[in-house]
């Protein structure tokens, strides 16, 4: 039997390097900082159901991604891929 260590870390460490992508590679005009700034990984639950998830946490962040201008799905798409890679490796 193999135990997984440090899951919800490495899980968050990939969320974040997707988010930082995603904050490096907006086509959006960034104004206030605030859509930028609150683009994160946010650990939700740890343990053997970690789960972190990739958020944008503004009111205007659907518009945003509705009109293209961002790349968070193709970042949280490459996120999950790694992850998948990672742990079934």
């Amino acid at each position: 039997m193999k135990k997984l260590k440090n899951v919800p870390q490495t899980m968050l460490e990939v969320v974040s390097r997707a988010a930082e992508d995603e904050r490096a590679e907006k086509s959006y005009q960034n104004h206030t900082f605030e859509l930028v700034n609150s683009t994160q990984a946010v650990l939700v639950s740890g343990g053997a159901d970690a789960q972190v998830d990739l958020v944008m946490a503004t009111p205007y962040a659907s518009y945003v991604e509705e009109k293209g201008l961002s790349t968070i799905d193709e970042q949280y798409e490459r996120a999950k891929a790694e992850l998948v890679i990672r742990f079934n490796a």
